[in-house]
């Protein structure tokens, strides 16, 4: 097996990697010494142990799963009648990667390294590596030939199933199995291989080193899955390997997963090593230029919705009941004081003027030729008959005189169309024309009541209108009345706004928006002291 190369440029004493090094190098020491007297065990007892040569990978693999030191499953597999030279080529191979993945910039970039650098070295068709969060699950961190992934897919999800079942099982898996003994609880392995379409696969765990006495064996750190063929996957001299290599990364990926915290750090230190210092100093320049901004006082402006109602109205009734005979004006035509508006029947009226006006000619007859017989009591009741005859005539004149109904003062006709009720009875005081003067308006702005309390008299606003919204308009708060009110399901005080309309370009009933302008604030207090109220509310104190 070939070795995985590496640069051999030491970090000096200073470099935060010394240590990782320095301890890669003792044992590099530590296990030429192993291998020294691995050698010469071996020419002393070939005779004797050579009955084993048959099922080394067996016994390696047995190994393995009895959490047998790294250094000494390689030793241990000279004993199977390996040669020396490939032991010591594997040895330099694991400590090489080992060396790698200490020089590692973080767990995802360790990760990466022990996938490519595994696939070079043995020869699979894919390796990956999950590592075990604090939640219990496993994460994929790499895989082989992907520099990224997304962790929806089916690969990913079936190599987590894998990882997972792996953790579950407390030891390593294959499919198919070695042995016949290790078939259980090999569902996801054997779904990955049924799925990726692959002859075999096969798990290896990282468990760290040190054993507590509530535990029944090591806790799993994370795992390695290999996928290719099954020569290659179940080839023994990769199955040791693969083995040594997780037994010897457990103890740096473990090191490495604590120097990197939990999320919130990782997330930092991604951070700060994303950006330079450069970066870096821009990036404080633009905080403090934000916080200043926000801490710079600005008018706080309240947006609210407005309505244009006339400053005066007046409305025409009807002055008697009766009929509607014409109607002479239509809404929105413009009427002067004293223009007729409409007639009403006057038929009736000069029927009853008729039969009053003979009525009383009767009564002054009789009056006089009471008066002639002199038969005063019979006069006087018939004088008193012509005075009650001549005040009905006097209130039937009345009403003849208002059969025309005119406008009472100079403005706009906001409401009477009376065309479909001609020839129509109308009630005595029934509401027939509305009439308002356009030239001065008022303009009531709907405030929310969680601002009222920063709405004041004389409050400059900005107003624009449905229609005419390229347009404009200042004014100032006239009145703000004390009482609130429900329009369009908001609860609201209304704020009066007086302003001119020479042209006549806005009409009562108008709607738009209005941006009332209040005391200045600082910028972050205008932009969020809503949401702190809110907050505030739902504390209990």
């Amino acid at each position: 097996m070939a070795t995985i190369h590496s640069a051999h440029d030491g970090p000096t004493p200073s470099s935060p990697q010394h240590s990782a090094k320095a301890r890669v190098r003792e044992l590099q020491l530590a296990v030429c010494d192993e291998l020294e007297a691995a050698v010469e065990s071996e020419n002393n007892c070939v005779s004797i142990r050579s009955h084993e040569i048959a099922d080394r990978g067996v016994r390696s693999r047995v190994a393995a799963e009895n959490s047998v030191p790294a250094v000494q499953t390689l030793t241990n597999s000279a004993t199977g009648g390996i040669e020396p030279a490939d032991i010591a080529t594997a040895t330099a191979a694991v400590l090489d990667l080992n060396m790698q993945v200490a020089l590692a910039d973080g767990l995802e970039v360790a990760g990466r390294v022990i996938v490519e650098r595994l696939i070079q070295h043995l020869k699979l068709d894919r390796v990956a590596f999950a590592w075990r969060r604090p939640t219990g699950a496993c994460s994929l961190i790499a895989v082989s030939g992907l520099t990224r992934f997304d962790r929806r897919s089916e690969l990913v999800e079936l190599l987590h199933g894998a990882a997972n079942e792996a953790v579950a099982r407390q030891s390593d898996g294959s499919w198919p199995p070695l042995m016949a003994a290790n078939r259980h609880s090999l569902i996801a392995h054997r779904k990955l291989v049924e799925t990726s379409r692959v002859e075999a696969t096969a798990s290896y765990r990282l468990t760290t080193g040190v054993k507590q006495p509530w535990e029944l064996s090591s806790r799993t750190l994370g795992v390695l899955l290999v996928t290719g063929s099954r020569a290659a996957v179940h080839d023994p001299a990769n199955v040791r390997f693969l083995t040594t290599a997780a037994k010897c990364l457990s103890a740096t990926l473990e090191l490495m997963a604590r120097a990197e915290g939990g999320f919130v750090r990782r997330q930092v230190t991604r951070f700060r090593r994303a950006i330079s210092r450069r970066s870096l100093a821009l990036i404080a320049m633009c905080v403090i230029g934000v916080a200043a901004l926000m801490a710079a006082p600005w008018p706080y402006r309240i947006s609210c919705r407005c309505v244009v109602e006339p400053m005066q109205r007046r409305f025409v009734v009807a002055p008697h009941d009766g009929l509607i005979e014409m109607s002479l004006v239509q809404p929105g035509d413009v009427v002067r004081s004293g223009q007729p508006l409409a007639r009403m029947d006057a038929r009736e009226v000069r029927w009853e003027l008729a039969g009053l006006e003979a009525d009383r000619r009767q009564a002054m007859q009789q009056r006089d030729t009471s008066l002639t017989r002199g038969e005063l009591a019979k006069s006087e009741l018939a004088r008193l008959e012509v005075e009650q005859l001549d005040a009905k005539l006097e209130l039937l004149r009345r009403r003849a005189s208002l059969l025309e109904l005119q406008a009472p003062l100079d403005g706009v006709v906001l409401s009477g169309s009376l065309d479909k009720l001609s020839s129509a009875p109308v009630k005595t005081g029934q509401v027939l024309f509305e009439i308002a003067p356009l030239d001065h308006l008022r303009v009531e702005v709907s405030t929310p009541a969680e601002d009222y309390r920063h709405v004041k008299d004389g409050a400059p606003v900005e107003l624009r209108f449905e229609g005419r919204l390229n347009e404009l308009r200042t004014g100032t708060l006239t009145r703000v009345r004390p009482r609130s009110e429900i329009r369009d399901s908001a609860d609201v005080f209304v704020a009066e706004v007086e302003m001119d309309n020479p042209d006549q370009s806005l009409r009562p009933g108008q709607r738009g928006s209005a941006v009332v302008i209040g005391s200045s604030h600082p910028l972050a207090w205008n932009l969020f002291h809503k949401a702190a109220d809110r907050v505030r509310q739902w504390l209990p104190f």
